[in-house]
């Protein structure tokens, strides 16, 4: 089970006073804001296994077809499913001896309590260390807890708490794979199943072969597509190779071995090479003893080396009671230095497991290059601390962040987040309260935030913040009752109060009210069959019907045509923006924007224009990799008559 934890929250961190004598032995103060995990280095404290992703190809448009692959290192001698290449356009779900897992195109395995087909709904299994926090945002859109399961004939359809559903199509008994991805915008992904022989690379079970992907709008058009074809088969070599071509005839290659040794692992290319048009060529290099990537490299001479050992562990077990043989992750090294010579930028120290607790209690101890130590505490699999230290041989405490969690059903809820000192003094915490399907009702931050209260943040029996006379902000807000969880209302206890009104049947924004409680700030929203933006209006109305004119006093209108065809289909291509005279209604443009792209959807110029005509024309080009070429600057000015002026 990948466990991923990723939270936004900010901390604010006083420097220590220290001596030139002792400054070496600490380490940065830093303000801490954003992605927090138990990932270092790719490796997963909790899990021990190093784990990888690459983005192979992007499609833009309304709704941007993305290729990504992950990798885990999972021990070979696990069962087949266990496969350590995923793939985003490669869904499955399937039952597993008295249980069932779906594979989503997230990249994770979600186990489930009881097998597809049996009466009874579907939940979590419990105690799985599956959190609210595992895709970049708290909220019940995104809850597992959220997640209505259920089977009709040859269909498994997942509906989520954002309004999206994957529906499977049965292959047997035991086995689904994707063949529909409904997004909360109204388009959706159609995933081609019919046989055809030139695109198998997984089974012999020709149903499970995939020789399409399309992005489809609501009125049944191809936005976008990538077709699938195997264009090597080298039984001697056993070597494989798939060709992905996209619509805008980008072409991706992903170059495969059968790597293992016997038994069903056999049937299961694992992959070393991939060939993309917009990023360095990506390398993978395997472990003959333990069968894992042992090193991973890519452009101008980049690379990361990864050692393993051998180690009983209860996270690769079946159950509670079990516990088998895993290979973890021991060494990270990377040439980091002034050569290509590998050096060490990670060491990991893990617990003996041993004793009653070893199946609650779990510790990993990194190491990083100059040999400052932190440390990942886990408890029933959550993420309990993480722990800092200064020195690189007396390890003494530097800073302390803990998280408080909460059983909600099948899942962890993160109800506290704080951060100590070396004192063990709180220096800022953060605080949610939930409704019963996991969104977010009050986000509240702790701490001396002005600088001016010095009154201690402390944790009360509740696992949280006392509301004491500690300086804290708070918001408020409310949700949709659509099975979207959408925000209805939002409250900062300022006295500014944001309300949101919805398309039907979609996430798309239609209005945005902007109150102190009485509306000041209107704005409308419209978008195209391809759920694309292509009006939004400002006024300052105080109704919240559009066509109400009481109280306005200034409107503002962008207009947006997006681009009609392919590449680059749905983006924007001409965006004006106007005010409104109110005394005779008439429209008066203030500047125009007309983009033109490269199929990437990198733009390549841009002509701006005022109400009095063409200005100026910017102009960009690009490295393959997205990355402005050189030695061109980053932009170019043209006037009117085609001449660089800057």
């Amino acid at each position: 089970m990948k466990i991923r934890f990723i939270l936004f929250f900010l901390f604010i961190a006083a420097a220590p006073l220290i001596s030139k004598e002792q400054k070496h032995d600490v380490l940065p103060t830093s303000v801490m804001e954003g992605v927090v995990s138990g990932n270092v280095g790719g490796v997963c404290t909790f899990s021990r296994l190093w784990n990888d992703t690459n983005v192979d190809l992007v499609l833009p448009g309304p709704e941007p077809l993305v290729l990504q692959t992950w990798y885990q290192s999972i021990y070979p001698s696990w069962p087949d499913f266990t496969n350590p290449w995923r793939y985003n356009w490669y869904s499955r779900a399937y039952n597993f001896y008295s249980s069932s897992y779906i594979c989503d195109p997230t990249g994770s395995y979600l186990p489930l309590k009881q097998k597809f087909g049996q009466k009874g709904g579907l939940k979590l299994t419990p105690n799985t260390g599956v959190t609210n926090c595992g895709y970049g945002e708290i909220s019940g859109r995104t809850n597992h807890k959220n997640m209505v399961i259920g089977t009709d004939q040859n269909i498994l359809t997942n509906s989520l708490g954002s309004g999206e559903r994957y529906i499977f199509n049965k292959l047997s008994n035991d086995h689904y794979i994707l063949s529909k991805w409904e997004k909360g915008s109204g388009n959706h992904l159609l995933y081609d199943l019919s046989p055809d022989p030139q695109s198998q690379i997984y089974s012999a079970d020709k149903k499970e072969q995939i020789s399409k992907v399309s992005v489809v709008n609501t009125s049944g058009q191809i936005l976008s597509h990538v077709n699938f074809r195997k264009t090597l088969d080298d039984p001697k070599n056993r070597k494989i190779c798939l060709e992905l071509q996209a619509s805008d005839d980008r072409i991706v290659t992903y170059h495969y071995q059968y790597f293992y040794g016997s038994g069903n692992n056999d049937k299961l290319p694992v992959l070393t090479k991939v060939v993309s048009p917009n990023a360095a060529e990506v390398n993978y290099e395997y472990d003959p003893k333990f069968k894992l990537i042992k090193r991973k490299s890519w452009g101008a001479g980049r690379f990361i080396d990864i050692q393993y050992e051998k180690m009983y562990s209860p996270y690769a077990g079946y159950d509670e009671s079990e516990s088998i043989e895993a290979v973890l992750v021991k060494r990270l090294l990377a040439p980091v230095g002034t050569d290509q010579t590998p050096i060490l930028i990670y060491r990991f120290e893990y617990d003996p497991w041993k004793g009653q607790n070893y199946h609650t209690i779990q510790d990993t101890d990194v190491f990083d290059a100059l040999g400052y130590k932190t440390s990942y505490h886990y408890r029933e699999k959550n993420l309990e601390s993480i722990t800092k230290f200064q020195g690189t041989k007396d390890f003494r405490l530097y800073s302390n962040e803990r998280f408080n969690w909460q059983q909600h059903e099948d899942v962890q809820h993160l109800i506290c987040r704080y951060l100590e000192d070396d004192k063990k003094k709180i220096l800022a915490a953060r605080s949610f309260t939930y409704d019963s399907r996991g969104n977010v009702l009050s986000d509240c931050l702790f701490g001396n935030l002005k600088g001016l209260n010095p009154v201690e943040v402390r944790i009360g029996k509740d696992n949280c913040p006392e509301r004491n006379k500690t300086e804290f902000y708070e918001i408020k807000r409310s949700y949709t009752n659509d099975g979207r969880n959408l925000i209805e209302s939002e409250n900062d206890g300022k006295g500014k109060i944001t309300r949101y009104r919805y398309q039907q049947g979609t996430d798309l924004v239609a209005s945005k009210f902007i109150c102190d409680p009485n509306i000041r700030i209107r704005e409308f929203y419209q978008y195209d069959s391809n759920g694309t933006l292509i009006e939004k209006i400002v006024d300052d109305g105080s109704t919240e019907d559009k066509n109400n004119p009481k109280d306005v006093t200034e409107i503002h209108i962008i207009r947006i045509k997006p681009k009609k065809t392919a590449p680059c289909l749905g983006l924007p291509e001409e965006i004006s923006e106007y005010y409104v005279d109110l005394q005779s209604g008439d429209e008066i443009l203030l500047n125009r924007v007309v983009n033109e792209y490269q199929r990437e959807g990198w733009i390549t110029s841009q002509k701006v224009y005022d109400s009095a005509g063409f200005q100026y024309e910017l102009k960009w080009k690009y490295h393959f990799t997205g990355n402005i070429e050189e030695p061109f600057p980053l932009c170019r000015f043209f006037n009117n008559l085609n001449q660089e002026v800057w």
